[in-house]
């Protein structure tokens, strides 16, 4: 490559520049310093003024200062590759020439696209594909801030019969529910520290009896319609009602004490037949039998975190569970304890059904097992009630319809119902409740803001249901 030939170095200096632009005819006589910055018309050059331009410009670059800086670009290659690039430059300044040649005979000067010396980049690597992204189908129950989407129920429902609010200042929140043994009447643990009284077959309130401090537990006695009560101070008395009137009248027992415990801790009550049981977290289960005229406490059971409590075998035993699973047995009085079974969470609560054969047992995780209460020789747990939706079991379970039927959680604000042979939901009762209990022929609710509610049990089950295929229940 011959330096001193202007035309070469006009064509490498045409190589260095990344613009092109024609010259129109009319503004070819046009020279350099005649441009208006200005002007948004095209740029218009003399051949021979850009020509004498750029021979001064390229007197200052050296061939040798352009191979020293492709040779900085690129060390790595040996010393026999510059007389390659050496070709490769004179080449490009050959094909800038014939550009300029073919663009002079047309009376019209182009500036070719500038090119770098140096080899093109390779594209970068393409990323592994990882294939189409799997699409996640439609959930049937999606919740987001104050957005609720309920799923197909695949049960019938049936609205209450009736409701009605408690009257009364402050909390009314309900509790707990019990009704008596003939189901006559039934009783209401209220957050306002008060025993509420309801003749069930009336539907109306009966009776209002106060307390120095919260309720903690209640109980029916047996073919009586005399009523329990113990309060968070450890007072035990009896509410008795006088003759056909509305009046009851208290009297005191004894106080069993009391102790510091969790608020989360349940403190459980339990009466049947002249004995009377009650649990505390710490200290375990403290018994008392009637004998003479009087209550004589008994030996205690060293069992602690108890959270359900019941006697069972006409007031012969006891049957508790405890925080941590555990469903045990023991003689009233000085019996020896049995353990019947393991369960995975917390015990809610145990209902026994008419017979006194077997236990409701209902767990904090949102499930329920039937549990024999026979000789050891018999299979334990029965059968475990179990939907994959169902999460809280704090509502507890109970029998209802001669012990067909099992009143037991909630799910898209409905109460439910299960057969309780096949294991299944059958109905759902719509409403959000926070305790019940049903009777031989309907189902009590309460609310957290003081309301009741009454439903009657359905009168036949349907034979299948598309949502037995969703429980998982453990058959014997």
């Amino acid at each position: 490559m011959d330096v001193s030939d202007p035309t070469n170095e006009t064509s490498h200096f045409y190589n260095r520049i990344s613009a092109a632009a024609v010259v129109p005819q009319s503004l070819k006589d046009r020279t350099w310093r005649d441009v208006d910055e200005t002007s948004t018309e095209p740029m218009a050059v003399d051949k021979a003024g850009l020509e004498k331009t750029t021979a001064s410009l390229l007197s200052r670059i050296s061939l040798d200062s352009l191979k020293a800086n492709i040779l900085e670009r690129n060390p790595t290659s040996p010393s026999s590759s510059s007389s390659n690039k050496d070709i490769a430059l004179s080449s490009r300044v050959n094909s800038a020439n014939s550009v300029t040649s073919t663009s002079a005979k047309k009376g019209l000067v182009q500036l070719p696209t500038l090119t770098h010396p140096l080899p093109v980049k390779p594209p970068p690597s393409a990323s592994v594909s990882r294939g189409a992204k799997r699409e996640r189908p439609p959930s049937d129950l999606w919740t987001a801030p104050g957005i609720v989407r309920i799923r197909k129920r695949n049960w019938p429902t049936a609205e209450r019969t009736r409701s009605d609010l408690l009257k009364g200042d402050g909390d009314l929140g309900i509790l707990s529910i019990a009704f008596n043994v003939d189901s006559s009447c039934f009783a209401l643990i209220c957050r306002d520290r008060t025993l509420r009284i309801w003749n069930n077959k009336a539907q109306a309130e009966v009776a209002q009896l106060p307390h120095n401090s919260a309720v903690v537990g209640m109980a029916w006695l047996d073919e009586e319609e005399d009523v329990m009560s113990l309060t968070e101070d450890g007072e035990l008395g009896k509410w008795v009602r006088m003759g056909r009137k509305a009046d009851w009248q208290w009297s005191r027992i004894m106080n069993v004490g009391s102790e510091q415990h969790a608020p989360e801790d349940k403190v459980c009550l339990a009466c049947a037949r002249g004995r009377i049981a009650v649990a505390f977290p710490r200290s375990g289960v403290k018994v008392w039998i009637w004998q003479k005229g009087t209550w004589r406490a008994q030996r205690s059971i060293s069992r602690t975190n108890v959270t359900a409590l019941k006697f069972i075998d006409g007031g012969d035993a006891l049957l508790g569970g405890t925080r941590e699973g555990v469903v045990w047995r023991c003689a009233v009085p000085n019996g020896t304890m049995k353990v019947y079974a393991f369960l995975q969470s917390s015990i809610t609560s145990i209902a026994i059904n008419p017979t006194g054969t077997q236990a409701l047992i209902a767990q904090a995780g949102g499930s329920a097992c039937l549990v024999n209460l026979g000789s050891q020789d018999e299979k334990r747990v029965r059968q475990s009630y179990l939907d994959d939706d169902l999460r809280d079991g704090s509502l507890g379970a109970l029998f209802a319809a001669q012990g067909k039927t099992l009143v037991f959680g909630t799910m898209d604000g409905c109460l439910l119902l299960w057969d309780a042979q096949k294991g299944s939901i059958f109905y759902g009762m719509e409403y959000e409740v926070a305790c019940c209990d049903g009777p031989q022929s309907c189902v009590v609710a309460g609310t957290r803001d003081g309301r009741l509610l009454w439903w009657p049990h359905p009168k036949s089950q349907p034979s299948t249901s598309s949502h037995t295929s969703r429980k998982r229940a453990k058959l014997k």
